[in-house]
């Protein structure tokens, strides 16, 4: 753990307990072109089974999230369109928390099961042909969390109160799948010397996790927030 992020502390000096973000759906840079073609061509999602434009949940909507009953979850990389790709990070935070998933070195097709129980964390990672690669596993306290994507240098939260009002997550549900969710980041890196948000530079698809309101997890993440001590890891490219 280290110090303590700075947009976490302009959030929590805000005051965390307020609603999180707003509710408008985001807008792409490229029309959604370059999503809407990543997920129309997985063959975890297919042609015509989420509209980008029409089928965001919205900032409030999908900020913060709970384990379904069994406690577990099932998460997978369905693909990266960033120059920063093999710098990404991902992971989940909650309170003073951060369970990092996956890592630049790992691609499209990789597989990670997440496991909340006795009051710890574990994701146990596989390769595209189900080989296992690694385990991480960190006392977790608490069903409600939030996901996080960093670029080597900073870190961006599926709560856009965290990254100053900028929303770097949109969520999606996996239509006609339930219990399945799309989330796709922007990972703030300028592409062909320009700032864009086609929100496709990394994109996974979870499964067994719910959003929750947010009035409700920040009830239960807000002072949290003041105690986090997560640390950006820079990583060569």
């Amino acid at each position: 753990m280290g110090k303590l992020n700075k947009n976490l502390i302009a959030a929590a000096a805000a005051g965390m307990l307020m609603v999180s973000g707003a509710s408008s759906a985001v807008t792409f840079s490229d029309g959604g072109a370059g999503l809407q073609g990543l997920l129309d061509g997985s063959s975890a999602v297919g042609p015509g089974v989420v509209n980008v434009n029409t089928d965001q949940m919205g900032d409030s909507g999908d900020s913060y999230w709970n384990f379904g009953g069994t406690g577990g979850s099932i998460q997978v990389i369905l693909g990266e369109n960033s120059p920063n790709a093999n710098v990404n990070s991902f992971g989940l935070f909650s309170g003073g928390n951060t369970l990092e998933v996956f890592i630049g070195s790992d691609s499209a097709d990789y597989k990670a099961f997440v496991n909340y129980a006795g009051g710890n964390l574990t994701a146990n990672i596989f390769d595209g042909i189900g080989g296992f690669v690694r385990s991480n596993a960190i006392a977790w306290a608490g069903n409600a969390f939030g996901f996080y994507l960093n670029n080597g240098t900073d870190t961006f939260y599926s709560d856009s109160a965290l990254n100053g009002g900028t929303d770097a997550m949109v969520g999606f549900l996996n239509k006609p799948f339930p219990g399945e969710s799309i989330l796709a980041f922007e990972d703030g890196i300028a592409e062909n010397g320009a700032t864009n948000t086609d929100y496709d530079d990394f994109v996974v698809m979870v499964e067994s996790v719910y959003p929750v309101s947010a009035p409700a997890t920040l009830a239960l993440l807000g002072l949290g927030l003041l105690g986090m001590g997560y640390r950006a890891r820079r990583k060569s490219a």
